[in-house]
């Protein structure tokens, strides 16, 4: 799983916007050189975005209905993708808190 650096600034919304303009001006020929990890594909490109997404949008449920960091990582909303992203720099336990204290964060700024 990737790092987010939230506190200089990231999110996991910009990586994810930042993802998709990759994907936009990329094609089957585009090769991708990641921070970490081999050469990549626009394809493999498109799957990293799919699970971003989909582990933002249930971490982002599970915020809206006011679950604590520790209910959420025992809902393991990234269990489908832990066996390809969680097992090296960042596994799960580290990574899902770290997605939840962005959203929830994004989520107490929203309040008025």
């Amino acid at each position: 799983y990737p790092f987010v650096d939230t506190s200089s600034g990231g999110g996991i919304r910009g990586l994810i916007r930042a993802v998709d303009r990759i994907l936009a001006l990329a094609d089957e020929r585009t090769r991708i050189i990641p921070g970490h990890g081999p050469l990549s594909t626009r394809a493999e490109l498109l799957e990293y975005r799919t699970m971003l997404q989909t582990v933002t949008d249930r971490v982002a449920a599970l915020v809206a209905e006011g679950r604590s960091a520790e209910e959420v990582l025992a809902a393991a909303p990234s269990a489908e993708f832990d066996a390809k992203w969680g097992r090296s720099f960042l596994p799960p336990e580290r990574w899902v808190p770290m997605v939840y204290a962005d959203l929830a964060r994004e989520a107490s700024r929203a309040k008025p």
